[in-house]
């Protein structure tokens, strides 16, 4: 395989102006969403065509996997749960979607596309789903033709747990559960998930969410996801084609935040990693192989001083490896947001 070349994309030079500007809100349950410009904004200052999804909603539709929440946007299946997924948000390509999970860009570097593995995600751990339709989504980088942010829940206060198990036909059965606490000082939140289909398809989840205040200003969070799943599939190439075929991913994800806020300005730097192991079989026999790394460094920072404008800008220096390929990403914004009287 050929190295790919070094890329240099400014994914946003000029100072975008836009109505929805940061000004503070005094109401304590005003909703917040993330997904619009990377901070924190209540949502009635929001301009682009934001959907979230709350746990609550979740929940009462019961369903197992990511794809079956989001039935707003465009998802294509190829074949039962499992199979390879294509999410495309206005007519954008599948691999352009852009998937955070608690900070987390899941995206799979082992194949010539590098997109998320949405079939791979189950609903267990999700309390909140943001999806960002609109060009805003820039700032995420030039592959973000639509944006989905996931979050898990955060441990509040004592010692909570839930366990859920769920069984349907082709003997489909799930079972997950979550335990999660903490106190002024740290918070955690941890999700398991095992997923079984007669049909052809195994899933095992974990993910974890840790959080420490270190003071007043200074927040600090790890977050970690493993996913370990094997697709059965029919029509596979092994000297002729074949019907006992194979698909098994792992991928592993890590991520370590820190967020320095004040009531003037706040900062924001994290380096996560990622990497991605796929393996197809034919008969029992390996077939193809592919390895994948992402490395991924990002700041955002945020002025809320100046006067009846918050400036937001970040910095995002990615490293994606595929084998003995390697491609380097580097980007840069700036965002004003201003309320105009």
């Amino acid at each position: 395989m050929k190295s790919l070349p070094f890329t240099l994309s400014t994914v946003a030079a000029a100072l975008l102006l836009s109505h929805n500007a940061l000004a503070q809100s005094t109401d304590p349950l005003e909703e917040i969403i993330v997904v619009a410009n990377r901070i924190p904004v209540p949502v009635k200052q929001v301009g682009t065509s934001v959907s979230i999804l709350t746990k609550e909603e979740i929940t009462a539709r019961g369903n197992q996997s990511l794809t079956d929440i989001i039935r707003a946007v465009s998802v294509s299946r190829n074949g039962g749960i499992g199979a390879a997924t294509s999410l495309r948000i206005r007519g954008e390509e599948g691999f352009r979607t852009l998937l955070r999970f608690d900070g987390l860009k899941l995206a799979d570097p082992s194949g010539t596309q590098v997109g998320p593995q949405l079939q791979h995600v189950v609903s267990s751990g999700i309390d909140r789903v943001e999806i960002l339709r609109g060009p805003q989504g820039l700032s995420f980088g030039a592959d973000a033709g639509g944006v989905i942010n996931i979050t898990s829940s955060r441990g509040s206060k004592g010692l909570d747990g839930n366990i859920d198990m769920q069984s349907g036909s082709f003997g489909t059965t799930q079972v997950s559960g979550d335990i999660s606490g903490g106190n002024d000082t740290v918070d955690f939140f941890i999700a398991a998930s095992t997923l079984e289909v007669d049909d052809g398809y195994d899933n095992d989840t974990i993910h974890a969410r840790f959080g420490l205040n270190v003071s007043e200003n200074l927040r600090i969070d790890l977050v970690h996801r493993d996913v370990d799943a094997n697709a059965q599939f029919d029509g596979c190439f092994s000297g002729g084609t074949v019907h006992d075929c194979n698909s098994i991913s792992e991928l592993q994800a890590t991520r370590l935040g820190a967020v320095y806020s004040t009531e003037s300005m706040s900062h924001s730097l994290a380096y996560s990693n990622t990497e991605s192991d796929r393996d197809n079989l034919a008969l029992g026999v390996s077939s193809f192989t592919a390895l994948g790394e992402l490395e991924r460094w990002e700041y955002v920072g945020q002025l809320k001083s100046l006067e009846q404008l918050d400036l937001v800008f970040g910095v995002d220096l990615e490293e994606e490896s595929n084998n003995n390929a390697t491609r380097d990403n580097k980007g840069f914004y700036v965002e004003a947001l201003s309320m105009f009287s």
